[in-house]
Protein backbone atom coordinates (compact mmCIF):
# COMPACT_ATOMS: atom_id res chain seq x y z
CA UNK A 1 0.00 0.00 0.00
CA UNK A 2 0.99 3.54 -0.68
CA UNK A 3 1.51 6.02 2.14
CA UNK A 4 -1.90 7.68 1.59
CA UNK A 5 -3.72 4.41 1.93
CA UNK A 6 -4.02 3.87 -1.80
CA UNK A 7 -2.53 1.07 -3.74
CA UNK A 8 0.67 1.83 -5.50
CA UNK A 9 0.43 1.50 -9.29
CA UNK A 10 1.69 -1.80 -10.56
CA UNK A 11 4.87 -1.62 -12.49
CA UNK A 12 4.33 -2.56 -16.12
CA UNK A 13 0.56 -2.13 -15.70
CA UNK A 14 -1.68 -0.40 -18.25
CA UNK A 15 -3.17 2.90 -17.20
CA UNK A 16 -6.80 3.72 -17.96
CA UNK A 17 -5.76 6.85 -19.85
CA UNK A 18 -3.56 4.73 -22.12
CA UNK A 19 -6.48 2.39 -22.81
CA UNK A 20 -8.74 5.33 -23.62
CA UNK A 21 -6.23 6.75 -26.10
CA UNK A 22 -5.83 3.34 -27.72
CA UNK A 23 -9.60 2.79 -27.93
CA UNK A 24 -10.17 6.25 -29.42
CA UNK A 25 -7.50 5.60 -32.03
CA UNK A 26 -9.10 2.26 -32.93
CA UNK A 27 -12.53 3.91 -33.20
CA UNK A 28 -11.14 6.58 -35.53
CA UNK A 29 -9.51 3.87 -37.63
CA UNK A 30 -12.77 1.88 -37.84
CA UNK A 31 -14.68 5.00 -38.86
CA UNK A 32 -12.08 5.69 -41.57
CA UNK A 33 -12.40 2.10 -42.83
CA UNK A 34 -16.22 2.40 -42.94
CA UNK A 35 -15.94 5.68 -44.87
CA UNK A 36 -13.52 4.10 -47.34
CA UNK A 37 -15.81 1.09 -47.84
CA UNK A 38 -18.74 3.39 -48.58
CA UNK A 39 -16.60 5.42 -50.97
CA UNK A 40 -15.53 2.17 -52.68
CA UNK A 41 -19.18 1.10 -53.09
CA UNK A 42 -20.10 4.51 -54.54
CA UNK A 43 -17.21 4.34 -57.03
CA UNK A 44 -18.23 0.80 -58.00
CA UNK A 45 -21.80 1.98 -58.76
CA UNK A 46 -20.55 4.96 -60.79
CA UNK A 47 -18.15 2.73 -62.72
CA UNK A 48 -20.91 0.22 -63.55
CA UNK A 49 -23.06 3.10 -64.79
CA UNK A 50 -20.22 4.39 -66.98
CA UNK A 51 -19.59 0.93 -68.44
CA UNK A 52 -23.29 0.54 -69.24
CA UNK A 53 -23.45 3.99 -70.81
CA UNK A 54 -20.36 3.26 -72.88
CA UNK A 55 -21.89 0.01 -74.15
CA UNK A 56 -25.07 1.86 -75.12
CA UNK A 57 -23.06 4.55 -76.89
CA UNK A 58 -21.14 1.85 -78.79
CA UNK A 59 -24.38 0.21 -79.97
CA UNK A 60 -25.67 3.58 -81.12
CA UNK A 61 -22.39 4.42 -82.86
CA UNK A 62 -22.31 1.04 -84.61
CA UNK A 63 -25.95 1.31 -85.75
CA UNK A 64 -26.48 1.94 -89.41
CA UNK A 65 -29.70 2.82 -91.23
CA UNK A 66 -29.80 -0.80 -92.45
CA UNK A 67 -29.56 -2.07 -88.84
CA UNK A 68 -32.45 0.17 -87.82
CA UNK A 69 -34.55 -1.03 -90.78
CA UNK A 70 -33.83 -4.71 -89.97
CA UNK A 71 -34.49 -4.41 -86.23
CA UNK A 72 -38.33 -4.51 -86.26
CA UNK A 73 -38.30 -7.53 -88.60
CA UNK A 74 -35.80 -9.30 -86.36
CA UNK A 75 -37.96 -8.61 -83.31
CA UNK A 76 -41.08 -9.92 -85.09
CA UNK A 77 -39.27 -13.08 -86.19
CA UNK A 78 -38.07 -13.68 -82.63
CA UNK A 79 -41.62 -13.17 -81.31
CA UNK A 80 -43.07 -15.57 -83.89
CA UNK A 81 -40.44 -18.16 -82.98
CA UNK A 82 -41.22 -17.76 -79.28
CA UNK A 83 -44.72 -16.32 -78.62
CA UNK A 84 -44.18 -16.48 -74.85
CA UNK A 85 -41.18 -14.21 -75.29
CA UNK A 86 -43.44 -11.20 -75.94
CA UNK A 87 -43.72 -10.45 -72.23
CA UNK A 88 -39.94 -10.60 -71.84
CA UNK A 89 -39.42 -8.46 -74.93
CA UNK A 90 -41.77 -5.78 -73.61
CA UNK A 91 -39.90 -5.72 -70.30
CA UNK A 92 -36.63 -5.23 -72.18
CA UNK A 93 -38.02 -2.47 -74.41
CA UNK A 94 -39.82 -0.36 -71.82
CA UNK A 95 -37.68 1.50 -69.31
CA UNK A 96 -40.51 3.30 -67.50
CA UNK A 97 -43.82 5.18 -67.76
CA UNK A 98 -44.30 8.60 -66.23
CA UNK A 99 -47.74 10.07 -65.63
CA UNK A 100 -48.13 13.81 -65.24
CA UNK A 101 -50.33 14.52 -62.20
CA UNK A 102 -51.44 17.85 -63.68
CA UNK A 103 -52.40 16.80 -67.20
CA UNK A 104 -52.58 13.01 -66.82
CA UNK A 105 -50.36 12.72 -69.89
CA UNK A 106 -48.38 9.50 -69.99
CA UNK A 107 -44.81 9.44 -71.24
CA UNK A 108 -43.23 6.12 -72.24
CA UNK A 109 -39.45 5.84 -71.97
CA UNK A 110 -38.06 2.98 -74.01
CA UNK A 111 -34.85 1.73 -75.53
CA UNK A 112 -34.14 -0.46 -78.51
CA UNK A 113 -31.31 -2.95 -78.22
CA UNK A 114 -29.80 -5.10 -80.91
CA UNK A 115 -31.19 -8.60 -80.31
CA UNK A 116 -28.59 -11.07 -79.09
CA UNK A 117 -27.97 -13.98 -81.42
Amino acid sequence: MHRCGRRAPRSGGVKLADLLIETTAQLALLQQIEWLEKEHDDIEVRLASMVSERATMKVCADSTPETVRRLPGTILKDLNDNPDGLRNAIHQLIDRFELSPETFDAVLYHSLHQPAR
